[in-house]
């Protein structure tokens, strides 16, 4: 399993496609830029969103992902 920030236009912070792109395993989801978001703005925080991804362990966050689904006794 690799880690993956997604980078998308129609997945904003805190929508269903964002949730929908953290939920099938990406570590972080940045939108791609537009008018008020410049290429500028978008760059550091891909740099910044890179750097944290990098030190996320990927198989730790999927186990844990799988207990915290199973059903609660």
């Amino acid at each position: 399993m690799k880690n993956a920030i997604v980078v998308s236009s129609v997945a904003e912070k805190g929508s269903g496609n964002a949730l929908a792109a953290l939920q099938a395993g990406a570590v972080e989801v940045i939108s791609k830029p537009s008018v008020s978001y410049s290429i500028d703005d978008m760059a550091v925080e891909l740099v910044d969103k890179i750097e944290a991804a990098y030190s996320v362990n990927v198989k730790k966050l999927a186990e844990r992902k799988a207990l915290a689904s199973q059903p609660k006794k």
